[in-house]
């Protein structure tokens, strides 16, 4: 999916569309759970088919280089997020682990349920969070030592938490065992499209 996500958010506000406002939420029980590990397919420039003939297929040097191509593709989907000509407003549910920091690090409005849960989870992976949150985390939240800790620990986080280190505007309500996120988000959609796309 991650060069869909790039292909159609390079696409959206360029082409005379009308497109003033992108919501951007994720479906089923949470937003997102990040990258899947147990895909054998996405990790298939590490696995070992790419063995010289001198069979050197453990050479660690060789894999990375083998699945380059694969981390400029994701970096450059997400970059298309973050530099859509409208604004892009991410509505998070539930989890957004991993690869789904990366992806609303490059929204310009984030808002979330009272029970999203959020991690940078890279790093008990063994990974780098090389697709963008590293580099743009502190950068919407600062440089403090929570962050370094989020960063560093992969522990998650809450709903609360983001809100008092800037990374979500708002946290939705619920009432009666209903969360308003959709309708929150929708109105911070419609008002920015009430004002000049220029200006916008």
């Amino acid at each position: 999916m991650w060069k869909e996500i790039g292909d159609a958010f390079a696409w959206i506000g360029t082409t005379g569309d009308g497109c003033r406002c992108v919501l951007l939420i994720g479906s089923g029980k949470g937003f997102c759970g990040g990258i899947d590990v147990t895909d054998e397919k996405f990790f298939s420039g590490i696995t070992g088919s790419n063995a010289d003939d001198d069979g050197a297929s453990g050479d660690m040097a060789r894999k990375s280089i083998a699945f380059l191509p694969q981390i400029l593709q994701m970096q450059a989907a997400f970059t298309a997020v973050e530099e859509c000509p409208v604004p892009v407003v991410a509505a998070i549910h539930g989890a957004c682990v991993g690869a789904g920091i990366d992806l609303v690090c490059c929204a310009d409005v984030r808002v979330c349920s009272p029970g999203a849960k959020f991690s940078i989870r890279e790093v008990r992976l063994g990974l780098a969070a090389d697709v963008g949150t590293l580099q743009r985390f502190p950068k919407l939240v600062g440089f403090g030592s929570r962050v370094r800790e989020l960063c560093l620990t992969g522990d998650d986080f809450n709903a609360d938490d983001a809100f008092k280190i800037g990374f979500v505007s708002r946290v939705s309500e619920e009432t009666n065992g209903d969360d308003n996120l959709i309708s929150v988000a929708n109105d911070i959609c419609r008002r920015i499209c009430r004002n000049s796309p220029v200006a916008v």
